[in-house]
């Protein structure tokens, strides 16, 4: 048997990241959540790699772009969902390391199916 797929998610967010982390934990997910970027690096350094990130795109230490920056020197670059409350982020985001990108509030379906397809890629 193997053990589910891990996802990080980061949202400053209290609210998002319990929403989100129910909706995953449900779908048979692991799921570990962050209020910050720095959460979850720490977390990336001090454990094997997630399967999947899924990061607010504006939080208040590093933005998505930054955080992803720092995901693709470690090799994640391809495993992360960016979530933003402003569609004006979405091309950035979407050129950006081949990252899938969702505006809030995103569909239960629309999460589910991005986390899909970038557990299977």
């Amino acid at each position: 048997m193997t053990s589910p797929q891990r996802i990080y998610l980061v949202d400053d967010e209290p609210e998002v990241r319990k929403a989100l982390g129910r909706l995953l934990r449900a779908a048979g997910w692991t799921v570990e959540a962050f209020s910050t970027a720095a959460d979850l690096l720490a977390a990336i350094d001090a454990a094997p790699a997630p399967d999947c990130v899924i990061l607010d795109f504006q939080m208040p230490d590093l933005n998505g772009l930054e955080i992803r920056d720092i995901l693709v020197r470690r090799g994640l670059g391809r495993r992360i969902i960016f979530l933003s409350g402003s569609t004006d982020v979405a091309p950035a985001g979407g050129e950006a390391g081949h990252a899938e990108f969702l505006a809030k509030p995103a569909r239960r379906e629309e999460i589910l199916a991005a986390v899909a397809r970038v557990l299977a890629g």
